[in-house]
């Protein structure tokens, strides 16, 4: 097994392990309250809140078990996550039927098989969780139709000196790629995707995070 196929599963079973422990002794309807007030403060620091029509189609990747599908609910939307079948199977909170304008589809970015294109592609807290980030930003790219806009959070190292670090350790297993803001605005570039804003959610020592909106 190839050092980033290690990586990968490696975090993907501490990623579910995150959520079972996460969850445990949470009352449902009171944090699919929260989760969806805390989404809704994402966007209102974001052009996501204003842009976002009733009629655009969403392409969610990495969605998780409560992901930003939770609080759409007049668009039509497709949602993927290789632990959806997981999540349904361990967690109590998420059951994919309550959300009947979502189709969910169980699926790394690289393997999904997704014919048609949307007008806005969310990917929140995801792409450094992937297999291989270039294939799935090029992907990425391929669904978003040609007026459409792609919102992708990221977790970016503000020090070179401890991306390093955590490429060595790692030193944060549940995210398999460690890299700086413009490293991430490359690598979407060369996808294809064309950089036209960077929000700062919120800063912290080791890491900020960031909202990217990108377009064709």
């Amino acid at each position: 097994m190839s050092s980033r196929n290690l990586k990968w599963k490696l975090a993907q079973f501490f990623e579910l392990k995150w959520w079972q422990f996460y969850f445990k002794g949470k009352e449902k309807v009171a944090y699919l309250n929260w989760k969806k007030n805390y989404w809704k403060s994402v966007f209102k620091q974001t052009e996501i809140y204003e842009s976002i029509q009733p009629s655009d189609t969403i392409l969610e990747l990495g969605c998780g078990p409560a992901g930003c599908f939770i609080y759409f609910n007049q668009n039509k939307i497709v949602a993927v996550d290789p632990l959806l079948q997981s999540y349904q199977n361990s967690l109590s909170f998420f059951k994919p039927n309550e959300y009947p304008n979502t189709q969910f589809i169980t699926s790394s970015i690289e393997k999904a098989s997704i014919q048609k294109q949307f007008d806005v592609i969310l990917c929140f807290n995801a792409i450094n969780h992937v297999k291989d980030i270039e294939l799935s930003l090029n992907k990425l790219c391929k669904w978003l139709k040609p007026e459409g806009k792609v919102f992708l959070s990221v977790d970016a190292h503000n020090h070179s000196f401890f991306k390093t670090i955590f490429h060595a350790i790692p030193g944060d297993i549940l995210h398999p790629h460690q890299y700086t803001l413009q490293e991430y605005i490359e690598l979407c570039s060369n996808a294809g995707l064309k950089h036209s804003e960077t929000i700062l959610l919120k800063k912290e020592r080791i890491f900020s995070h960031y909202l990217l909106l990108l377009k064709h």
